[in-house]
Parts: C-alpha cells; sequence; structure tokens
C-alpha cells in the first residue's frame, strides 16, 4: 500500500471494524450452517468479505482489501467459532482480489467480478481444510465452487452499490475521481 495516506488507513481500518461487526451478528448463523450444510454456509460466509471490498472499491487503493480483512480478522478474533483460522479465511481471498485489481487504481466492472471470482476460487481450496473428508464428492467440489464463485461476485456487487451510494450522498472517498467529477464508482 505505497500509495495509501494515513486517511486510506483510517478508513480501511473503520471498514475492518465494521466488518466485525458483521462477522459477529452473522457468526451464529455461520457456525450452524458450517455444521448442517457447507454449501449453505458457502453462500451466508460471503457477506464477511463485503467490508474488505468495500474498501478497495471505496479508496482505489491496491491493498486495502488485504489490510481490511486483516483488521476485520484481528478484531472479530475472539468472537469466532474459527479462531486465528478467521484471519487466513479472510486475507487469502483478500490477496487474491487484490493481486488481480494490483495495477488497476479505478478498475471497471468485469476486472472487479474477476478479482472477486479469484476470492471466491481461493476461499474454496481453503475450504477443504475444514470439510470433513468423507463429506467431500465431486458434486459437492464443484457445487461449491460455483457458490463461492457467485457468492463473491454478488459480495463485490454490494460493495459497488454502497461505494456508490456513499458517493452520491455525498461522502468523498479522497480519490481524485471524486473531487473532479462526482460520483463515481471502481
Amino acid at each position: 500500500m505505497r500509495s495509501a495516506t494515513t486517511t486510506t488507513l483510517l478508513r480501511c481500518a473503520a471498514f475492518g471494524a465494521v466488518g466485525a461487526v458483521v462477522l459477529f451478528l452473522v457468526s451464529p448463523l455461520t457456525s450452524t450452517a458450517a455444521v448442517l450444510n457447507p454449501v449453505l454456509y458457502a453462500a451466508i460466509a460471503a457477506v464477511t468479505m463485503v467490508m474488505p471490498m468495500l474498501a478497495r472499491r471505496w479508496t482505489g487503493v491496491p491493498g486495502a482489501t488485504v489490510l481490511t480483512a486483516a483488521v476485520t480478522g484481528l478484531l472479530a478474533l475472539p468472537v469466532t467459532a474459527l479462531g486465528p483460522a478467521i484471519i487466513v479465511a479472510l486475507v487469502v481471498p483478500a490477496a487474491a482480489i487484490d493481486l488481480v485489481l494490483a495495477r488497476r487504481r479505478h478498475p471497471g466492472r468485469v476486472t472487479t467480478w474477476l478479482a472477486a471470482a479469484a476470492g471466491g476460487v481461493a476461499i474454496w481450496a481453503l475450504s477443504f481444510a475444514l470439510i470433513s473428508p468423507d463429506l467431500v464428492s465431486p458434486v459437492l467440489v464443484i457445487v461449491l465452487l460455483v457458490v463461492r464463485v457467485v457468492s463473491y461476485v454478488l459480495a463485490m456487487e454490494l460493495a459497488g452499490l454502497v461505494a456508490g451510494r456513499l458517493r452520491r450522498s455525498g461522502v468523498r472517498s479522497g480519490r481524485r475521481r471524486d473531487a473532479h467529477r462526482g460520483s463515481s464508482d471502481a
């Protein structure tokens, strides 16, 4: 995050704190879903990535996704059933997203979808560390991949929607495009 200002870092921390609250609020639901149905869990758990995705889309700064995910994980550590694994579960897909968006300050819609899909594939691969090998079948593998990718793309769309609404309401992200052209989302 070499181009990040103190303001950008504080915004990422604020988004991370909100992300930790979201994670805390959905934790009972995700914990139950993880035990009962891994596919349902995969669909619901994507909501925990909305704030890191929003931080990247709002600030336009490469690395904002990872920083926000790390803050979210650290703050949620005491209240999640995953324990320290929550940090890995948030930072690894965030890193995949940031890698796709690395050289793009203002990525287009297709690029953000590709980044979200990369994050979905990363968390899909990680999820097999927690799923009982007795449950794994070719159908489950394919269904989980599709659900993870689609849910991450939807989370990225939600992040874009929120970023656009923030800009339209007059909240400035500090990005040059906000100052010069008004409301625009990455």
